[in-house]
């Protein structure tokens, strides 16, 4: 797991540990307890293929969320990576939580109505009752929150307003 967090902090905590995985066996050897060595040069090559996956934009179609059937709960995820979203006008604070997890530690909250941008997700739970998405706030706060419970979503896709003239106005 430290090798994880040498590269998550290397890359701007952008790439999912599935990703470091699949890299990390292509790089390492592995001994019969799963433990993996890989020399410097290794490192610096991983180091590169994750800083580079990192940077790439998300292979789902835009504006197409990925649902993951794991998940045994509604309502589907309905924000996009690389998109934003907006959080609900009506309820309480949501939790940012360092993991997508319940139990995890809460490391900021995402006020009624702010907006965010998507970086990772949807992520189903170990529970498989919520999908998470990994989120920044205008602050540069940067954390996990659920996308929603089967009364309905706790966010919702954000498009901004764009200025348009009305042609039929006089003045």
């Amino acid at each position: 797991m430290e090798i994880f967090t040498k590269l998550r902090k290397h890359t701007g905590e952008t790439v999912s540990t599935l990703v470091l995985t699949v890299i990390l066996a292509a790089c390492g050897n592995a001994d019969s307890q799963g433990n993996v060595t890989i020399s410097r040069s290794d490192y610096s090559t991983l180091a590169a293929a994750a800083t580079t996956l990192a940077h790439e934009s998300p292979t789902s179609t835009p504006g197409t969320p990925e649902v993951n059937p794991e998940c045994k709960r509604d309502p589907q995820p309905n924000l996009v990576v690389g998109g934003q979203g907006q959080s609900s006008p009506d309820g309480s604070a949501l939790n940012l939580r360092s993991q997508p997890d319940k139990t995890s530690d809460a490391v900021g909250k995402l006020a009624n109505n702010e907006v965010f941008k998507v970086l990772d997700g949807p992520i189903c739970d170990k529970d498989g009752k919520w999908y998470w998405f990994k989120i920044q706030l205008s602050d540069g706060t940067v954390g996990w929150v659920a996308n929603g419970d089967p009364s309905g979503y706790y966010e919702s896709p954000y498009q901004p307003a764009t200025a348009t003239a009305d042609a039929s106005s006089s003045f």
